[in-house]
């Protein structure tokens, strides 16, 4: 059974030089000859490892031939990116992830900023050092400045993406929170605030 990682040489470039006589048989036709290692996973590559190699052979009389000026031509050969392949859709995904986040939290920022009546904040508290989630739902916005939310009661232990619809106990118009308007942006900046579903979803 081939094992699932490993390590396996590629060539990278093979090339014929014409304007180099073989030092031993001065035919004009020298094979050279790039390669790498790198980690693959079940056999896709991964990503190049350790330094390429080059070799000089004479198609002539077949013996290897040391050329300076060529192997130091023939280092500067470029890694394909197929060397690249496995790791690739790992990178795009990572990016992915860090944009969507960075996206997620410049929508939190502006609607903490811009608060509507209806949009649903999640919070995070601990207790004893153990945290808790709940949610609120902003349901007035005053003129003195405070923003007033309904406190579902269902406190949760885990993560929770969205408030449970069918739970009753999620609605209600009366109050029993509340909040400086000009505070929202500093729950935001300290955790408190971990998402707003403008509209409640």
């Amino acid at each position: 059974m081939r094992p699932m990682f490993g390590k396996r040489i590629a060539l990278i470039k093979f090339d014929l030089v014409t304007d180099t006589p073989c030092p031993e048989c001065r035919a004009t036709q020298l094979q050279v000859r790039v390669m790498r290692d790198y980690h693959h996973f079940l056999t896709v590559p991964l990503y190049p490892t350790g330094r390429k190699m080059v070799t000089i052979y004479c198609s002539s009389c077949g013996n290897g031939q040391r050329v300076p000026a060529i192997r130091e031509k023939y280092l500067q050969t470029a890694t394909p990116a197929l060397l690249y392949a496995g790791a690739l859709p790992f990178f795009w995904m990572t990016l992915y992830a860090y944009l969507s986040d960075k996206a997620a939290q410049r929508r939190i920022r502006q609607c903490a900023a811009d608060p509507q009546v209806g949009d649903v904040y999640q919070m995070k508290a601990y207790s004893n050092g153990t945290p808790m989630f709940f949610f609120l739902r902003l349901l007035q916005l005053d003129e003195e400045g405070k923003a007033h939310f309904y406190l579902a009661p269902p406190i949760y232990r885990t993560h929770m993406r969205r408030m449970d619809k069918k739970d009753q106990r999620n609605y209600s118009d009366t109050p029993n929170w509340t909040y400086l308007r000009t505070d929202l942006p500093g729950k935001v900046a300290d955790g408190i605030v971990m998402d707003i579903r403008r509209n409640g979803w």
